[in-house]
């Protein structure tokens, strides 16, 4: 039966759908579900009436309705409805089949999800495409790679960028992984806007392709930085290092401001493991906050360095486990009013956790059940006052006793505020409720089983074990145990959430008899409660931060994480909007707690700027446990813990100002400043540090260059490994000036003629005191394209003339050693030197002569010897025949002179002189001369000449 109607006319629609109309009915639901407010249930109850009367359509509507409303949600209808759309073609049903299966059902069902995802796909809905690859690809056992590709690269033809990445990744899973496959994918992943694959491509030309290609790799991992990819901010800075880039650091640290943890771990290791001298605050600084972000090699190095101990193996097991809450009982349920106007319950219950709800109990303290009437409580008040006057304390045996003997007006005191029908209430809360089970002195641990036992069915049993569980942490060594405190929160849920808890209280009420503490008080005291017992983690966890007490403040940090995940998607009475309150409380207080220690801090100084050093030094140690938990309890974003750090770090550097301007001391403020880095959070203080450290780099170029020349004043002979150590150690500083904000072109150009100038400086020396040339013309390459400014170029230029000049005579000097001197052309050859013989230093003492010798080594080419072979041999017998000679003249004219004249005497004198001209005249020819004359000329043989030494080896 059809009808005409208006569909945006609910009159209209509502008359045609009750005549039988099954597209009204179908209408009539789709304007219930779309109208402003929403009528779900009419819509869901038309649906069922137009699916009933055949109208297809309606199957989807109600599977949607039921699979999407919060307050009727119902995937298992939701799925039978779709299944029946799906009957009738709708690919959409089939999908969202899938989508319930695979994400919304505990557990997950995927050979369903898989199932229906094929069936839409098959059926050419492109969204189905991705879902089904992604099943195969990731919940299919074995995995189905070609499946999963088939349906991914379907995908990727309609522009699916994740499926293009996820490609890529296929490809690099395979054994062994194809790389050059996988590149093409992410490439167009990349380029089809999918930000996640701009660092995989990156990584892959950087790390994974051969050859490797690093302009490319940084060149994408720079675009992954752009939209904030933390971990290409630490590949560029891993690249830089690699590179030998002095920028590395920095980049290491803006690596770090973008929630790099690796980044982070490496920055501690490297001030840690420094061969300059170890900061050992900054670098547990950075370990620190590298594990806050769940890098668990930071956490190894924390324990390494002794700062965290190792796990604890002897923690407890958890003693009651979560499964023991039960869904929280309402109000109504229970009978009570809501909560009104304050009944003073929640004072009271402040001011109990204020000043610890057990140590001071009344009933704790006077050994007292919680039911005990006036007349019960009158006559423990007269025994308690007796015990007074005699200076006796009574003899109690309460079932947890206290750490130290209560004196009797304590407990007396703490009775009177009995009378106070608020005070009555929270006391009896925080002390153990009797039953037929007890209490009996003495014999806790059967209580426990047997309250254990109970578990989860007895509220009271949960209630006096959160009570013991809590004395039990706040008083024995079992509170160092994370896992009691979590008993503790936990058997308070169950008690919370069970309804013979508030029974009890209820019929306390009323033996109380007070109209303060009605209905109406315990409805705000289960309100209040579960945040009250919160705040009692984060009081104890601020002051133990503020103590500086680590173990403990990580352990309440631990609690109130763990109970976080702990209640997390099941029955609590605790929200977790309760438990971020919690902790924001914490950050709050300490935050708090920050700014009093800056404000500390900036009054110190300006009494006493000299000693703002050693303020700096105090407020960063102080503020370091606070900050830190800050950190650990919140995000780096939230607002007030990363304006605790924008505070501190600020207060800090005005104090490095101040000690700077007073002491000059460079060493101090690059302490001070590095302990920062791993401080600093929002842009601006960022920026504001970045702007710190350059221009305390700039008076580190500096100091370094003044220490550099005072070593080599000290040590002319180390001046080139001053000035190699000064080149090395001017890189980051230089860096951190360059990477300023707002770069100081002048300063960078001062800092870079500076350590030039005393580079060239430290080079001098030592070439005056080891005239080592190679060296010195090294180091002064390396600085000469770092200068700027005319001063230092001319001093550049000067010291090159010198070493121009030197170099010419170096290597003049070098020809002469090396070449012949006599042709000049051909190097000398070791076995063809001609050695000149020189004397000196001649002494006579009647027939003994003594002089001193020297052979002087004059390079000469093997041709130039066979040259000068005649004339060596001219020498020679000319040398001989005159010593013949002289030898005939000799005997020939002693025996002329003689009385005999022997026949020939003077024929053979007359011969032997003739032999000697001969002989000297051989040994003057230019042929016999013209070597030995050559190499007299030798410059070092003129030298030696010019000293005073004579020719030959002898007088």
């Amino acid at each position: 039966m059809s009808t005409t109607y208006d569909p945006s006319n609910r009159a209209g629609l509502e008359q045609a759908a009750a005549s039988g109309d099954a597209k009204a009915m179908y209408d009539l639901g789709y304007f219930l579900e779309t109208s402003s407010p929403r009528d779900r249930s009419g819509a869901r109850e038309w649906y069922e009436r137009a699916a009933a009367a055949g109208h297809t359509a309606a199957y989807f509507r109600l599977g949607y309705l039921l699979d999407d409303s919060r307050d009727q949600r119902d995937h298992r209808t939701a799925i039978g409805w779709y299944e029946k759309a799906a009957e009738n073609g709708d690919e959409v049903a089939m999908f969202n089949i899938g989508i319930i299966c695979q994400y919304r059902l505990d557990p997950p069902d995927y050979r369903s999800a898989r199932h229906w995802y094929e069936r839409a796909a098959t059926a050419g809905y492109a969204d189905a495409y991705f879902r089904l690859a992604f099943v195969l690809d990731q919940w299919t056992t074995p995995r189905d790679f070609a499946g999963a590709r088939h349906w991914y690269e379907k995908a990727a033809e309609n522009g699916d960028g994740i499926a293009m990445f996820n490609i890529g990744c296929l490809f690099e899973a395979m054994d062994p992984p194809d790389y050059a496959s996988a590149l093409p994918w992410f490439v167009k992943a990349a380029e089809a806007n999918y930000d996640k694959a701009d660092f995989t491509v990156g990584n892959l030309l950087d790390k994974r392709i051969e050859p490797r290609d690093p302009i490319g790799a940084r060149r994408w991992y720079e675009k992954a930085a752009a939209h904030g990819d933390s971990r290409a901010d630490y590949a560029l800075a891993e690249l830089a290092e690699r590179e030998g880039d002095p920028m590395f650091i920095v980049l290491y640290e803006r690596a770090a401001a973008a929630g790099s943890a690796a980044a982070m771990n490496y920055l501690g290791h490297r001030l840690w493991m420094r061969p300059s001298g170890r900061n050992e605050a900054a670098a547990t600084a950075w370990f620190e906050r590298s594990a806050a972000n769940g890098f668990e090699t930071a956490k190894s190095n924390l324990v390494k360095i002794g700062v965290v101990a190792a796990p604890d193996e002897s923690a407890p097991p958890r003693g009651i486990p979560p499964e023991v809450v039960r869904a929280p009982v309402s109000l109504a349920t229970l009978g009570f009013a809501a909560a009104g106007s304050p009944t003073g319950v929640t004072a009271a219950l402040d001011a109990a956790i204020d000043d610890s709800p057990y140590r001071r109990n009344a009933f704790r303290l006077a050994d007292l059940p919680t039911d005990a009437d006036g007349r019960r409580i009158r006559k423990r008040v007269t025994e308690l006052e007796a015990a007074e006057r005699l200076g006796a304390p009574l003899a109690l045996t309460p079932l947890l006793p206290t750490p130290s003997q209560p004196e009797p007006g304590e407990a007396k005191t703490a009775l009177n505020q009995l009378r106070e029908p608020a005070q009555r209430l929270i006391q009896e809360l925080f002390w153990i409720w009797p039953g037929e089970d007890g209490p009996r002195p003495g014999d806790l641990a059967g209580l426990e089983r047997i309250w254990l036992e109970r578990l989860p069915r007895a509220g009271i049993a949960a209630h006096n074990l959160a009570v013991v569980r809590h004395i039990q942490a706040m008083e024995s060594p079992l509170g160092r145990h994370a896992e009691t405190w979590l008993d503790a929160l936990t058997a308070w849920d169950a008690a919370i959430c069970a309804a013979d808890s508030w029974e009890w209280l209820r019929a306390r009420t009323e033996a109380i008899g007070d109209s303060r503490v009605g209905t109406a008080a315990l409805a705000e005291l289960r309100a209040a409660l579960p945040a009250a017992l919160l705040r009692l983690h984060t009081d104890l966890l601020v002051r133990a931060a503020v103590a500086g007490d680590r173990p403990a403040a990580d352990l309440h940090t631990d609690v109130l994480t763990r109970f976080a995940e702990q209640i997390a998607g099941r029955p609590s009475s605790f929200d977790p909007a309760a438990v971020d309150s919690a902790r924001d409380l914490a950050v709050r207080k300490l935050a708090a707690h920050t700014r009093t220690l800056a404000d500390d801090a900036s009054r110190a100084v300006q009494k006493d700027p000299k000693d703002a050093g050693a303020v700096a030094g105090r407020l960063l140690d102080n503020a370091k446990l606070p900050l830190l938990i800050i950190d650990r309890l919140q995000p780096a974003t939230d607002p007030i813990g990363s304006g605790a750090h924008d505070d501190l770090v600020r207060t800090a550097i005005s104090c490095d100002i101040a000690q700077f301007n007073e002491t000059r001391s460079v060493p101090t403020s690059l302490n001070i400043l590095e302990r920062l880095a791993p401080l600093a959070t929002t842009r601006s203080i960022l920026d504001r540090l970045a702007a710190e450290w350059a221009a305390t780099s700039s008076a580190n170029v500096a100091h370094q260059c003044t220490l550099a020349r005072e070593k080599t004043a000290n040590a002319p002979k180390q001046g080139a490994q001053v000035a190699r150590d000064l080149l090395a150690d001017t890189q980051e500083p230089l860096a951190r000036m360059r990477s300023a904000p707002q770069p100081n072109t002048e300063a960078v150009d001062a800092a870079h003629d500076r350590i030039a100038t005393t580079v060239i400086h430290c080079v001098v020396g030592y070439f005056n005191e080891t005239g080592d040339l190679d060296a010195t013309v090294e180091l002064m390459d390396r600085i000469r394209p770092t200068v700027r400014g005319k001063d230092a170029l001319d001093y550049l230029r000067e010291q090159d003339t010198v070493l121009t000049r030197i170099r010419a005579e170096r290597e003049q000097a070098e020809r002469l050693r090396t070449f012949c001197w006599f042709c000049g052309r051909q190097p000398g050859a070791d076995p063809a030197k001609y050695r000149v013989g020189l004397h000196n230093n001649v002494t006579r003492r009647g027939n003994t002569t003594r002089w001193q010798s020297l052979h002087i080594d004059v390079p000469r080419c093997e041709q130039c010897r066979i040259e000068h072979a005649p004339g060596a041999r001219l020498r020679g017998f000319g040398g001989f025949l005159g010593f013949i000679g002289f030898l005939a003249a000799f005997i020939g004219g002693i025996a002329a002179l003689g009385a005999s004249h022997p026949p020939g005497a003077i024929g053979a004198a007359v011969l032997g002189v003739a032999a000697i001209l001969i002989g000297v005249a051989m040994s003057k020819s230019q042929t016999a001369t013209e070597a030995p004359n050559r190499a007299f000329e030798y410059p070092r043989v003129q030298q030696l000449l010019a000293e005073g030494w004579r020719k030959g080896e002898r007088p």
